[in-house]
Protein backbone atom coordinates (compact mmCIF):
# COMPACT_ATOMS: atom_id res chain seq x y z
CA UNK A 1 0.00 0.00 0.00
CA UNK A 2 1.12 3.44 -0.97
CA UNK A 3 0.03 6.03 0.90
CA UNK A 4 0.26 9.97 -1.40
CA UNK A 5 -0.04 12.90 0.75
CA UNK A 6 -0.84 16.54 -1.18
CA UNK A 7 -0.30 19.60 0.65
CA UNK A 8 -1.95 22.88 -0.23
CA UNK A 9 1.50 24.29 1.60
CA UNK A 10 5.47 23.87 2.45
CA UNK A 11 5.89 20.42 3.90
CA UNK A 12 6.26 21.51 7.92
CA UNK A 13 7.22 19.26 10.43
CA UNK A 14 3.79 19.29 12.37
CA UNK A 15 2.97 17.86 8.80
CA UNK A 16 5.13 14.83 9.33
CA UNK A 17 3.98 14.35 13.00
CA UNK A 18 0.12 14.06 11.63
CA UNK A 19 1.74 11.56 8.85
CA UNK A 20 2.96 9.45 11.27
CA UNK A 21 0.36 9.29 13.73
CA UNK A 22 -2.29 8.45 10.46
CA UNK A 23 -0.56 6.00 8.52
CA UNK A 24 -0.71 2.93 11.10
CA UNK A 25 -4.37 4.24 11.18
CA UNK A 26 -4.92 3.58 7.87
CA UNK A 27 -2.53 0.42 7.26
CA UNK A 28 -4.62 -1.27 10.31
CA UNK A 29 -8.08 0.06 8.63
CA UNK A 30 -6.61 -1.56 4.92
CA UNK A 31 -5.49 -4.68 6.72
CA UNK A 32 -9.24 -4.99 8.11
CA UNK A 33 -10.68 -4.62 5.08
CA UNK A 34 -8.58 -7.29 3.33
CA UNK A 35 -9.07 -9.27 5.94
CA UNK A 36 -13.10 -9.12 5.74
CA UNK A 37 -13.09 -9.34 1.82
CA UNK A 38 -11.39 -13.06 2.45
CA UNK A 39 -13.83 -13.89 5.01
CA UNK A 40 -17.02 -13.04 2.87
CA UNK A 41 -15.39 -15.20 0.20
CA UNK A 42 -15.10 -18.02 2.48
CA UNK A 43 -18.71 -17.57 3.81
CA UNK A 44 -19.78 -17.52 0.06
CA UNK A 45 -17.84 -21.09 -0.37
CA UNK A 46 -19.39 -22.62 3.02
CA UNK A 47 -22.68 -21.39 1.82
CA UNK A 48 -22.28 -23.38 -1.47
CA UNK A 49 -20.94 -26.16 -0.23
CA UNK A 50 -24.01 -26.73 2.24
CA UNK A 51 -26.28 -26.10 -0.58
CA UNK A 52 -24.73 -28.95 -3.15
CA UNK A 53 -24.14 -30.99 0.23
CA UNK A 54 -27.51 -31.95 0.35
CA UNK A 55 -28.09 -32.82 -3.50
CA UNK A 56 -24.72 -35.42 -2.96
CA UNK A 57 -26.05 -37.09 -0.21
CA UNK A 58 -29.42 -37.16 -1.99
CA UNK A 59 -27.52 -39.06 -5.00
CA UNK A 60 -25.69 -40.86 -2.26
CA UNK A 61 -29.24 -42.34 -1.20
CA UNK A 62 -30.03 -43.48 -4.52
CA UNK A 63 -26.66 -45.33 -4.93
CA UNK A 64 -27.14 -46.76 -2.31
CA UNK A 65 -30.92 -47.90 -2.87
CA UNK A 66 -29.77 -49.00 -6.29
CA UNK A 67 -26.92 -50.83 -5.21
CA UNK A 68 -28.04 -51.97 -1.87
CA UNK A 69 -24.28 -50.39 -0.34
CA UNK A 70 -23.05 -48.53 2.40
CA UNK A 71 -23.04 -44.80 2.05
CA UNK A 72 -18.82 -44.93 1.77
CA UNK A 73 -19.15 -47.72 -1.69
CA UNK A 74 -21.87 -44.98 -2.95
CA UNK A 75 -19.58 -41.72 -2.50
CA UNK A 76 -16.86 -43.66 -3.90
CA UNK A 77 -18.73 -44.76 -7.12
CA UNK A 78 -19.83 -40.94 -7.49
CA UNK A 79 -16.36 -39.87 -6.97
CA UNK A 80 -15.26 -42.07 -9.47
CA UNK A 81 -17.94 -41.26 -12.05
CA UNK A 82 -17.00 -37.46 -11.61
CA UNK A 83 -13.36 -38.25 -11.98
CA UNK A 84 -13.64 -40.40 -15.04
CA UNK A 85 -15.49 -37.70 -16.65
CA UNK A 86 -13.72 -34.51 -15.41
CA UNK A 87 -16.45 -33.17 -13.87
CA UNK A 88 -16.97 -31.70 -10.61
CA UNK A 89 -18.65 -34.29 -8.12
CA UNK A 90 -21.88 -31.91 -6.63
CA UNK A 91 -22.72 -30.93 -10.46
CA UNK A 92 -22.67 -35.04 -10.78
CA UNK A 93 -24.88 -35.45 -8.00
CA UNK A 94 -26.76 -33.08 -8.78
CA UNK A 95 -27.64 -34.19 -11.72
CA UNK A 96 -28.29 -37.77 -11.23
CA UNK A 97 -30.81 -36.53 -8.50
CA UNK A 98 -32.21 -34.51 -11.57
CA UNK A 99 -31.98 -37.20 -13.96
CA UNK A 100 -34.09 -39.49 -11.45
CA UNK A 101 -35.80 -37.42 -9.59
CA UNK A 102 -36.71 -34.32 -12.00
CA UNK A 103 -36.35 -31.10 -10.78
CA UNK A 104 -34.79 -29.95 -7.80
CA UNK A 105 -36.57 -29.24 -4.66
CA UNK A 106 -37.59 -25.24 -4.23
CA UNK A 107 -35.65 -24.74 -1.08
CA UNK A 108 -34.22 -21.08 -1.74
CA UNK A 109 -31.07 -22.65 -2.76
CA UNK A 110 -29.06 -20.84 -5.41
CA UNK A 111 -27.43 -23.86 -7.19
CA UNK A 112 -26.98 -23.55 -10.89
CA UNK A 113 -28.01 -26.19 -13.24
CA UNK A 114 -24.97 -28.74 -13.83
CA UNK A 115 -23.38 -28.70 -17.25
CA UNK A 116 -24.47 -31.11 -19.98
CA UNK A 117 -21.83 -33.81 -19.47
CA UNK A 118 -23.03 -33.91 -15.77
CA UNK A 119 -26.32 -35.24 -17.22
CA UNK A 120 -24.47 -37.54 -19.69
CA UNK A 121 -22.38 -38.96 -16.75
CA UNK A 122 -25.43 -39.01 -14.23
CA UNK A 123 -27.67 -40.65 -17.17
CA UNK A 124 -24.82 -43.19 -17.92
CA UNK A 125 -24.20 -43.65 -14.40
CA UNK A 126 -27.79 -44.55 -13.40
CA UNK A 127 -28.62 -46.60 -16.80
CA UNK A 128 -25.69 -49.09 -15.70
CA UNK A 129 -27.35 -49.35 -12.36
CA UNK A 130 -30.41 -50.77 -13.92
CA UNK A 131 -29.13 -53.41 -15.66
Amino acid sequence: MVLTVYLDHEPRAADLSVIEETEPLLATAAAVVEFCSGEVLRADQMVRMVQHRRYIEQAKGLLMGARQSKPGEAFELLVRASQHANVKLRDVATALVMVVGGDLEEVGDEVTAPPEIAYDTARRLWAALQV
